[in-house]
């Protein structure tokens, strides 16, 4: 997206990510589609979500994103179909990159993943998800998790770092 499109799509965003759901879904879900988000049918968007780059974003059939998520698709994020995204929870994928050292590189240096929740996932309230993690089809992340590697196939998730349950 170029600078003025982005500024046009937050200009948009700001004005239906406060409408609530029942009257505010599908706009937000036109305007998504509108400025390059892959969307599918039946996908139902929350009040109060903050979306980064929508050319990086892929909501399959059937998600549903709940209140106040936060989508960052700089580096892409790939949401399963039926999976829900439960309300105040991050997507993150793209952060500051580290130094050979372990420091966190401030001077402007990133780094990121695609963050991938397969098909029919519960992705718990308030659970963080940092770039290049993935939850497979079936999983369930628990409330205020924080996921940070790749998991499989029906898992259940819960604290942080995420580990089985």
């Amino acid at each position: 997206m170029t600078a003025s499109t982005s500024q046009i799509f937050r200009l948009l965003w700001a004005v239906l990510r406060h409408l609530p759901t029942r009257v505010g879904s599908a706009p937000r879900v036109a305007i998504l589609r509108r400025f390059g988000a892959t969307v599918g049918k039946g996908v139902t968007v929350g009040p109060g979500c903050r979306v980064l780059n929508p050319p990086g974003l892929q909501l399959l059939a059937g998600c549903g994103i709940a209140r106040n998520v936060v989508l960052d698709a700089r580096a892409g994020i790939v949401v399963g179909e039926g999976s829900l995204i439960g309300f105040e929870a991050v997507l993150l994928s793209y952060t500051h990159a580290r130094r050979s050292g372990g420091s966190v590189d401030s001077r402007g240096s990133f780094d990121g993943g695609v963050v991938k929740v397969g098909n029919h996932a519960w992705i718990g309230a308030r659970v963080f998800m940092l770039p290049g993690t993935a939850v497979g089809d079936r999983a369930v992340v628990g409330a205020c998790a924080v996921v940070s590697r790749v998991w499989g196939e029906d898992c259940r998730l819960v604290g942080s770092p995420a580990k089985p349950h």
